[in-house]
């Protein structure tokens, strides 16, 4: 036997029934609506610009540009983040698009030249503010260019690609302390270095306990010294202070005498030896 219930019951039921499936329905929308992918913009560099009104007039929420000519200029690439930041899903190509690396550093010199690596497929001209500094005509395996005094930003310009790096700051150079005897090899090699625009310090035994020096005498450290030159034995008086030296960053030049003291074994990457003459036979 069937059972009547309440009219007003069953027309509710039937109601929320309903709104629950064109609930379903409108979710599902928005789900596939999220999923697709808005119109495709095809631009060129100077027609980008001039086509953003006709795209912020359509309903869709994600677009692609296809930039044709290089990369987007900063104007495209602030209208790009605006579409971004207002929920639009923006995204581009360049299928002409070639990438360029530059990296830059300062040569750890008196003049504090620049040195900078670049690679790019295809010609590659590196400039600064003023003017070209170099060029390759294929620089896919990469070119090196060294600069005593470039102007302003630095630039490596590829076919369809710029990279650009600011020049680093400029280093404080160091003093280098040069030790030897009296010889002419201590005199040129002070001379050289001075020659180069290092400033010198050098230390110079005339006799038992005496010593000639030039400069400020200061504490052997790396705040103070950049490197230490030991052209002889005479170098040895000053080992105990070199060693921890060179072993918290100092530099250490041993000259071919100096490099046979044993005082400096510990921090030299090998052993200097006299020339053995072979003097034929058969083992």
């Amino acid at each position: 036997m069937r059972l009547r219930g309440n009219p007003m019951r069953v027309w509710a039921e039937r109601a929320l029934r309903g709104a629950a499936f064109a609930l379903l329905a409108w979710a599902m929308w928005r789900v596939a609506a999220a999923n697709t992918v808005g119109r495709a913009v095809s631009l060129e560099g100077a027609t980008v610009d001039a086509s953003w009104p006709r795209l912020l007039s359509s309903s869709h929420d994600a677009a692609h540009l296809t930039i044709a000519n290089g990369l987007p200029a900063d104007s495209t690439r602030d209208v790009l983040a605006a579409f971004a930041h207002a929920g639009v899903r923006m995204t581009w190509s360049g299928p002409s698009v070639s990438a360029v690396a530059l990296s830059v550093e300062r040569v750890r010199e008196p003049d504090q030249s620049l040195l900078m690596r670049v690679a790019g497929p295809g010609r590659v001209v590196v400039r600064d503010a003023a003017s070209m500094l170099d060029s390759a005509a294929d620089a896919s395996g990469g070119i090196t260019v060294v600069s005593a005094g470039p102007q302003g930003m630095l630039r490596a310009v590829g076919s369809s690609a710029t990279a650009s790096v600011p020049p680093p700051a400029a280093m404080r150079m160091r003093t280098i302390l040069v030790l030897g005897r009296a010889s002419w090899e201590t005199k040129f090699t002070v001379a050289a270095l001075e020659e180069q625009g290092w400033t010198v310090e050098s230390r110079v035994p005339v006799a038992p306990g005496t010593a000639v020096t030039t400069g400020a005498r200061q504490p052997l450290d790396t705040a103070h010294y950049a490197a230490v030159v030991a052209i002889d034995s005479a170098a040895a008086e000053l080992a105990a202070a070199i060693v921890p030296f060179v072993r918290s960053g100092g530099g250490l030049v041993l000259l071919a005498d100096a490099a046979r003291l044993s005082a400096f074994t510990a921090v030299t990457p090998a052993n200097v030896e006299r020339n053995r003459r072979h003097r034929g036979g058969t083992a």
